[in-house]
């Protein structure tokens, strides 16, 4: 499992999400896996959170990602256009799982099943088959629309996907959870404040469960841009240092700290190493590594 957080900040104009790298097997005698993407960009801006068994977060932000992809036949994109492709992929992901299961459970399909007598043994085992099997993963999608209004959507297993300003999943979510409930934050409160409770919150999970790794980066989304801030920075380590465990609240009126903050952010594709040399956009974002720059 993981700790995923998605949080509404600066009076609804930025989205920031985190999520945790550490993946871990059912064979114990497997060490877990640090370095394993939790995290997916998607279509118009937005991103997603995922937590709960690998595979399944996997092809779900794919399938997510092509019902994002198909709204951009649509005239106007509303918050419901995104929370009914979150429903679609569900049920999609959903139907596919069941289906196998019945396939190599009972020797029948979903299709042949649909069509049975009602009355027999072997559609009421099938039957049995869809209301007792529970798709385990969650997602948290967060952007912004045409119009600049956020959008931040939570979904727990076949739960229906619902609307937060404060959206936390996965196996790490209660003390992720109880520190952000402690500090109050909202979504008034502004991003460099917002960037330190979601890192405290995250280092809570990550001392409180085995299964929550570290998380390296929060991914800043705003109504024109996707912006990146590493929490190895020296922004962050000055941050922490000065405000981990303290008081908060004058960071929402700190003008310098939020202009250092602008500074730290970058692009999306950028390597560590041209982030260590101070590189904040690429020039030429398709090129191989080696010649993004001139």
């Amino acid at each position: 499992m993981t700790v995923g957080i998605g949080a509404l900040c600066q009076s609804g104009q930025c989205v920031l999400m985190a999520a945790d790298m550490r993946g871990s097997f059912e064979d114990a005698s497997f060490p877990p896996h640090e370095y394993l993407g939790k995290h997916y960009a998607l279509p118009n801006g937005f991103n997603v959170n995922t937590a709960g068994i690998k595979s399944i977060c996997q092809s779900m932000a794919s399938e997510l990602y092509t019902q994002i992809e198909k709204l951009a036949k649509e005239p106007h994109v509303y918050h419901d256009h995104i929370r009914n492709a979150i429903q679609e992929t569900q049920f999609l992901e959903f139907r596919y799982r069941v289906d196998h299961k019945m396939r190599f459970d009972l020797g029948i399909s979903l299709a042949e099943w649909q069509k049975m007598e009602k009355t027999t043994l072997l559609y009421r085992r099938a039957q049995r088959v869809m209301r007792n099997y529970y798709l385990n993963v969650q997602l948290s999608v967060g952007g912004f629309l045409a119009d600049g209004h956020p959008v931040l959507l939570t979904m727990h297993g076949n739960e229906p996907p619902e609307m937060e300003e404060l959206s936390v999943i996965g196996s790490g979510a209660d003390p992720a959870l109880e520190v952000l409930v402690r500090y109050g934050q909202n979504v008034h409160m502004g991003i460099v404040r917002t960037i330190m409770h979601v890192h405290e919150a995250m280092e809570a999970a990550k001392a409180k469960d085995k299964y929550v790794g570290k998380c390296e980066a929060m991914v800043v989304l705003t109504p024109q841009q996707i912006r990146i801030l590493q929490l190895r920075s020296e922004f962050m380590k000055e941050l922490v240092a000065s405000f981990a465990g303290r008081d908060m609240e004058p960071l929402d009126d700190d003008e310098k700290r939020f202009n250092a903050l602008m500074a730290e952010l970058h692009h999306p594709g950028i390597t560590r190493t041209e982030y260590e040399a101070g590189k904040r956009k690429l020039t030429y974002p398709s090129n191989p590594i080696g010649q993004r720059y001139t």
